[in-house]
């Protein structure tokens, strides 16, 4: 009897275990983040950018930023980031990021911190999410807006939500993609030392003075960003063909009232000679 009693507690402890490993670590600060769906090999992202200088050296000038997924294996990735016609150069770099974490590494495994390359989907407003770099230096922002506002992609009216830096530094923060997590800088710019590590590209070491490099557009990328903001797409195309549709509203209604005062007179007049 006290053999199969202890038999009974030990299975019910091995349920109890494997129920409690089987759910979702959650966590009151952040919310939980899991491998993008979109990301595979040959997945990329191309940005417009500006760079600025602040020194003696003061320059301001395009650049594009990329980076694409040339190897995936569970939820490890490597990615090759590069910058072209930035002021510190032409650069190429290799790491690798853990796709649920967002924890980025160098070719030769150095922590860098994590990465806002992506966010979490359809984040919430007031949810708190680290963007990038590593503790003390961590970039955090909030959740200011959610859903029902939208900004121009390679691929139309994206809707999206607003993050801002919890530290007001410079006031950094941007737009993400409601749909995939991407920043889609339009409105707002995204500099891209917030949503990366500055140890990755090291652009104002490279340069020698301080410097800034926003993210302006979205020019290219092969993953689908989902439907379009219809909303702000009908609206925007009646305020670009304002000039040719209100003339002919006009015509068509001033038309329409000639008709029917054409056609009232002559009624009056058919009433007139019955």
């Amino acid at each position: 009897m006290r053999g199969f009693r202890n038999l009974v507690l030990a299975v019910i402890c091995v349920i109890t275990v494997l129920a409690v490993s089987c759910f979702p670590v959650f966590s009151d600060d952040y919310p939980v983040e899991a491998p993008p769906p979109w990301l595979k090999v040959g997945t990329y992202v191309e940005y417009d950018g500006m760079a600025y200088t602040f020194g003696m050296l003061g320059y301001e000038g395009p650049f594009v930023f990329r980076w694409e997924c040339t190897a995936l294996s569970g939820a490890n990735a490597t990615l090759n980031l590069t910058v072209t016609g930035h002021p510190a150069g032409n650069i190429s770099v290799i790491v690798n990021i853990i796709t649920n974490t967002r924890d980025l590494f160098s070719s030769n495994g150095t922590l860098l911190g994590k990465a806002g390359l992506w966010l979490p989907p359809n984040l919430k407003k007031d949810d708190i999410i680290v963007v990038s770099g590593k503790p003390p230096n961590e970039a955090v922002a909030k959740v200011s807006d959610s859903g029902g506002s939208s900004t121009l992609t390679c691929q139309g009216y994206q809707e999206l939500y607003c993050i801002a830096d919890t530290a007001h530094r410079f006031g950094f923060g941007g737009f993400y993609d409601l749909d995939t997590g991407l920043p889609i800088p339009g409105g707002s710019d995204d500099p891209l030392e917030f949503i990366l590590p500055s140890t990755v590209l090291e652009l104002s070491e490279r340069i020698g003075e301080e410097s800034l490099s926003m993210l302006k557009f979205l020019r290219v990328t092969n993953i689908d960003l989902g439907p379009r903001y219809l909303r702000t797409e009908v609206l925007t195309f009646l305020w670009n063909t304002l000039p040719i549709w209100v003339p002919a509203v006009v015509f068509a209604i001033a038309l329409i009232i000639m008709v029917r005062k054409r056609r009232k007179r002559r009624h009056l007049e058919q009433t007139k000679i019955s």
